[in-house]
């Protein structure tokens, strides 16, 4: 059975390949190559669906981490089409999958942390509410789920697991990323959001993918 560092190995180059796909993005959309733009798009989160599908323990939390990775990249792309409220449906699955193996791996509630990540949300919708319009109920329903994602990432702290506060500060930082896409839209449009939101989701993904390659397989 592969030890964790044996697993590890090959983490260079698929963060190598990674922040290349994103460079190759950066320059497609930056010179109005939308074809290239839009076919890069998902690229990045499927490099890491490889990675964690060829490096991380063959497990339940594995397989239902690489189901929110591809609802993910789905996102992505239907985002980049303009699409936005099917986007919005396709990472909110993607979310589910995220939560789905962070309660396989850790079932106690650890309500105590539950109330940093509620209060994140009252305070996100509090500030949006405004601006939501018909859009309050997915809104409310997709932010619930990010909080709810995170809450259960912090979850999986603690028992030894030193790999959970990879996956802590990737969902933290998925989610400022998608509130961030909330304050732009619905609130405070600013030039600098869309630079903003995808370096948190960029960040954001790779050290979930990396905390889920890191741990170590069962016995």
């Amino acid at each position: 059975m592969s030890t964790t560092p044996h697993r590890l190995r090959d983490a260079p180059a698929f963060l190598f390949v990674y922040a290349l796909v994103i460079a190759a993005f950066t320059v497609s959309a930056l010179g109005g190559l939308d074809v290239a733009r839009v076919a890069l798009k998902p690229v990045p989160v499927l490099v890491l669906f490889v990675w964690v599908r060829r490096a991380a323990p063959r497990d339940g939390m594995t397989a239902r981490l690489l189901f929110g990775l591809a609802l993910c990249a789905l996102g992505d792309v239907v985002i980049e089409t303009g699409r936005f409220v099917p986007g919005l449906v396709a990472f909110l699955v993607g979310h589910l999958g995220y939560i789905a193996a962070f309660v396989h791996e850790e079932r106690a509630l650890a309500l105590g942390r539950a109330v940093a990540f509620g209060l994140w949300g009252v305070v996100a919708i509090a500030l949006l509410w405004g601006g939501l319009g018909e859009m309050k109920v997915p809104v409310i329903l997709y932010t619930a789920t990010i909080c709810a994602m995170m809450w259960r990432a912090s979850a999986l702290l603690g028992g030894g697991r030193g790999w959970a506060s990879l996956i802590v500060a990737g969902a933290v930082l998925f989610a400022v990323s998608d509130t961030v896409i909330a304050i732009d839209r619905f609130r405070l449009p600013f030039a600098a959001a869309r630079v903003i939101i995808l370096s948190l989701y960029w960040l954001g993904q790779p050290l979930i993918a990396a905390g889920a390659v890191s741990r170590p397989s069962r016995a």
